[in-house]
């Protein structure tokens, strides 16, 4: 076990992620995003040391009021399913369980404002972590709130304690929020070595979401049909038309495998399996499925996305600039090419390693939130 220096309190830090509960129990389906599984990373390292205690407040799946599991106190609240004021009330009671006197949550929704204001009130410290652009570039209250949705989320910059950001840009928004010294964290994994060797597929992972392009994916498998592509995207037919939409499409096409569900612990071996893997995403913080393909030695071809310019300063992937022609002529380049796609590889490897090892970055929160 490890010691956050010399500090001889024991610091207390819960995490607000509903969905978690999925990481540690393999029979409860959940579609999670990048957020869950940076919350899950970082937990694991922080329940290592010997003065951090660690919770996560999770969603009710039937399971016992509380659980401990990698060292990390697993806390049930509310189910989704219930009325408001029955979430509330599950909700407050986890909060008083977890006695924590940290409370991290990310990923805005109209409850971040009103955890902020009500963490204050109780002396608490209320650390919101920024999961994606549209949160601080005005396209959240433009196009994805109402108007009363929209303000109470956004009452989450001026009540929350700290307020952490991915990327320079997202804290150059802060910045005309008027949030004092944003900081900036980037998210972390678990770093093994091991032998690279890929199967010549193109991966896309994604949620069954429209800001993910996927048919972007699939119009390039119809041109190029000698090109193996695996695509995989969680969703609900009953509740998401469009991740059936996706799905339906996505059979139709002989060189897709189209994959419905991949469970958190297995996601890595596609990762490790592939050729390269690709972004289509109009919008993103700092894509986590990034993190796992560099961690995964496999070089990125991103339409749009390139935070932080991290696809060139680390030379592990090739940004397209929004021209899909170009996307498809790189995807093709990277399968082709031995020698670009090692090159890449082995820098992709040695980035995760020097900017998003979940030891490095575990530190860093660390002093952070102190």
């Amino acid at each position: 076990m490890q010691s956050s220096k010399n500090d001889k309190t024991v610091m207390r830090i819960c995490f607000i992620i509903p969905k978690a509960y999925t990481f540690f129990n393999r029979n409860v389906r959940e579609i999670i995003g990048g957020s869950e599984a940076a919350f899950y990373h970082i937990a694991r390292q922080l329940a290592t040391y010997r003065d951090i205690q660690v919770s996560f407040i999770v969603a009710d799946y039937g399971q016992a009021e509380e659980e401990r599991s990698e060292g990390i106190r697993l806390i049930r609240s509310f189910k989704f399913g219930d009325n408001f004021f029955r979430q509330v009330f599950d909700f407050l009671r986890a909060v008083r369980r977890s006695r924590a006197d940290i409370f991290v949550q990310r990923t805005l929704t109209p409850m971040s404002g009103p955890l902020a204001v009500l963490f204050k009130l109780m002396r608490k410290k209320f650390i919101y972590m920024i999961a994606c652009d549209h949160e601080v570039d005005g396209r959240y209250e433009r196009s994805y709130a109402g108007p009363v949705s929209a303000f109470l989320s956004l009452l989450v910059f001026r009540y929350a304690a700290l307020v952490i950001a991915q990327n320079d840009i997202q804290r150059e928004y802060l910045r005309r929020w008027h949030v004092r010294s944003p900081a900036i964290l980037k998210s972390g994994i678990t770093v093994k070595d091991f032998d690279k060797h890929d199967n010549g597929t193109v991966l896309w992972v994604h949620r069954s979401v429209q800001h993910k392009r996927p048919f972007i994916l699939l119009e390039m498998a119809r041109k190029h049909p000698s090109i193996k592509f695996i695509m995989i995207s969680s969703g609900d037919d009953d509740k998401n038309p469009f991740h059936k939409k996706v799905a339906d499409g996505a059979r139709e096409i002989p060189n897709v495998t189209f994959i419905d569900y991949v469970p958190f612990r297995d996601i890595d071996d596609y990762f490790r399996q592939a050729r390269v893997f690709v972004n289509t995403s109009s919008m993103e913080g700092f894509p986590f499925a990034f993190i796992q393909a560099m961690a995964a030695k496999t070089p990125i071809v991103s339409l749009e996305i390139n935070p932080d310019n991290v696809l060139d300063t680390c030379a592990c992937g090739i940004p397209c600039k929004g021209v899909r022609a170009m996307m498809e002529q790189k995807i093709i380049e990277v399968c082709s090419d031995d020698a670009l796609f090692r090159r890449m590889s082995d820098n992709a490897f040695r980035c995760i390693r020097q900017e998003h090892d979940v030891v490095l970055v575990t530190r860093a929160f660390i002093e952070l939130i102190k």
